[in-house]
């Protein structure tokens, strides 16, 4: 991957990093059961998704972000502009999920 691609993945994973911590600290605005219930699935998802972010960024430092973490085939463009943590292509993310 070239040098100024890599830097706007980078920009785009760090934005994506900000959005994340952006919604941990929104409050829920009831303070019921179902808000708490809702609060927490939500702080779930969060860290599910800025685990995936941090691990593309620690794949960029490696060397290897943008390659199927399962054929090592490059990950198309398209594929990473709609989902920047992707770590399979489109034809074995199916695979990952066995």
């Amino acid at each position: 991957m070239l040098t100024n691609q890599i830097a706007y993945e980078v920009n785009r994973l760090s934005k994506r990093r900000a959005e994340i911590f952006a919604l941990s600290e929104m409050e829920p605005g009831e303070n019921n059961l179902e808000a708490k219930q809702i609060s927490l699935s939500l702080s779930n998802m969060q860290t599910t998704a800025l685990a995936q972010v941090e691990a593309a960024m620690e794949r960029v430092h490696e060397g290897c972000y943008g390659l199927c973490g399962i054929c090592e085939e490059p990950i198309p463009a398209k594929r990473l502009r709609l989902l920047p943590e992707a770590l399979y292509c489109v034809g074995c993310a199916p695979k990952s999920l066995h």
